[in-house]
């Protein structure tokens, strides 16, 4: 009959296991720095943290993308135009963008005017 075998080795005595530390040791630290308010803080804050978050995710497409690269690049320019109105500067929208050219003449022939 051969000798008796284990299964694994025997547990760690509790005494042992505390003087070890833990495997996770400064997460809390690491997690609690990760988690401090937005350096912007005021009305806007919270709004200018999602356009950070979302203009980060944008420059990664810019970097891999490779046709569409102008439209995506366009479309970081306009997030910080966006940002710009919210914040109450000068670059604000105030209507639907003005059509190119001069219209030929009455929208509708029937009603002239």
């Amino acid at each position: 009959m051969p000798g008796l075998q284990m299964e694994g080795p025997p547990p760690v005595p509790a005494d042992v296991t505390s003087q070890q530390g833990m495997p996770f040791a400064g997460v809390g630290e690491q997690m609690a720095a990760d988690n401090k308010p937005p350096a912007t803080a005021g009305p806007q804050g919270a709004l200018q943290a999602k356009i950070d978050a979302v203009k980060k995710v944008m420059q990664g497409v810019v970097e891999e993308a490779k046709g569409g690269k102008p439209f995506f690049s366009r479309a970081l320019e306009l997030l910080d135009k966006g940002m710009q109105a919210e914040a109450g500067g000068s670059a604000g929208v105030s209507g639907p963008p003005e059509p190119a050219g001069k219209p030929e003449g009455p929208a509708n022939p029937a009603f002239p005017g």
